[in-house]
């Protein structure tokens, strides 16, 4: 039996482009140096990487099937943070800590992070704060 053709419908895959954006690479190694000469002073298990990522499950997928080019559609910015960390060492991983829109949300059955047993907090923009941080 013959392969279908590759155009069959008039469909194709097509890639929605992000957003990019670019860095100055000395300017990294700048920072990476100076970086470097504070940390040098501390033991490596008070040496911690705390990172945050944006889960942004209400997205709309950047590729997918389609007959013609589709025009740029602005994507949701509702998101969860998730902030997770470790001491340089990995003998100390800090759990993981939520930052939401919401501060009690429905699937929660009205119960809160702690009492669910995970840090969970909200503000209005559920981005990570000074405030949060310190907590």
């Amino acid at each position: 039996m013959a392969d279908p053709p590759k155009n069959r419908y008039g469909l194709k895959e097509l890639k929605r482009h992000k957003e990019a954006a670019s860095v100055d690479p000395t300017a990294v190694e700048e920072e990476r140096g100076w970086q470097q000469e504070i940390l040098a002073r501390f033991h490596l298990q008070d040496h911690f990487n705390i990172d945050e990522a944006a889960l942004l499950g209400f997205n709309i997928p950047d590729c997918g099937m389609a007959m013609t080019t589709i025009s740029g559609l602005k994507k949701s910015k509702q998101r969860i943070t998730i902030l997770f960390g470790c001491n340089a060492n990995g003998r100390e991983k800090l759990p993981l800590f939520f930052i939401v829109k919401v501060a009690r949300l429905r699937c929660f059955l009205k119960k809160t992070g702690n009492e669910l047993g995970f840090y969970y907090r909200s503000n209005k923009i559920a981005w990570m704060t000074s405030v949060l941080f310190e907590e």
